[in-house]
C-alpha cells in the first residue's frame, strides 16, 4: 500500500487492474493475449519496440550527420552524368578511329601518333569527369535514402507514446494518467 504508493508514486487503488504487471516475467510471457496480463504484456512489448525504434533513429541519425548532403537534386546530377557518358563513347570512339588509321598507315605517322596521345588524354579526363559524376549520384542517392529512413523512423517515434498509451488503456479498468504509465513501466522493469 503506502510502500509501494512512495515507490511508484500511485497507489495500488489508482493502478487497479494494472495492479497485474507485478506478473512474473513468465506469467506474462505465457499470457493469452485477451487476458489483463496478456493486454499488459502487449504494453509492455510496445514500450520495448519503441526504445528500439528509438535507439534505430539515434542510430541512423548518427550516420547521417556524417554523410554530406547533395548539393544539387540527383536528376541534375543524372543529366550531366548522361552527358559525361556520351562524351566517354564519342571519345572511346575517337581513340579507335586513330588508332585504326596508324594502323593502316602501317604503324607509324607522327601526325597521327600526336593526334591519338592527345584523344586519350582527353579520353582519360572525360572518364574522370563521368566518375565523379557517378560517385557524386551514389553519395547523394545514399543521402536521400538514409534522410528518408530516418524521417520515417521519426514519425513512428512520435507516434509510439500515442499506441503505448492505447495499450495500457486497453489493458486498465481506470482512466491512465502519466503517472499510473510511469508507475506501471517501472513494476515491468521499463
Amino acid at each position: 500500500g503506502k510502500g509501494l504508493a512512495s515507490i511508484l508514486g500511485v497507489s495500488a487503488s489508482d493502478l487497479g487492474a494494472l495492479n497485474a504487471a507485478h506478473a512474473s516475467p513468465n506469467a506474462l510471457k505465457n499470457a493469452s493475449p485477451n487476458s489483463r496480463v496478456g493486454r499488459i504484456a502487449a504494453y509492455r512489448d510496445a514500450v520495448v519496440e519503441g526504445q528500439e525504434l528509438q535507439a534505430e533513429l539515434d542510430e541512423k541519425m548518427a550516420l547521417l550527420e556524417e554523410l554530406t548532403p547533395p548539393a544539387r537534386p540527383i536528376a541534375d546530377i543524372e543529366a550531366e552524368l548522361v552527358n559525361a557518358q556520351n562524351e566517354v563513347d564519342s571519345k572511346t570512339q575517337m581513340v579507335s578511329d586513330l588508332k585504326q588509321a596508324l594502323f593502316d598507315a602501317g604503324g607509324a605517322n607522327a601526325q597521327i601518333e600526336a593526334d591519338l596521345l592527345a584523344a586519350e588524354g582527353d579520353l582519360d579526363l572525360a572518364q574522370d569527369a563521368a566518375a565523379d559524376l557517378l560517385a557524386e549520384k551514389t553519395a547523394a542517392a545514399e543521402y536521400v535514402a538514409l534522410e528518408a529512413e530516418v524521417d520515417a523512423l521519426a514519425q513512428q517515434v512520435a507516434d509510439q507514446p500515442a499506441v503505448e498509451r492505447s495499450l495500457l488503456e486497453a489493458a486498465s479498468n481506470k482512466p491512465v494518467t502519466d503517472e499510473v504509465e510511469a508507475a506501471v513501466k517501472k513494476l515491468l522493469g521499463l
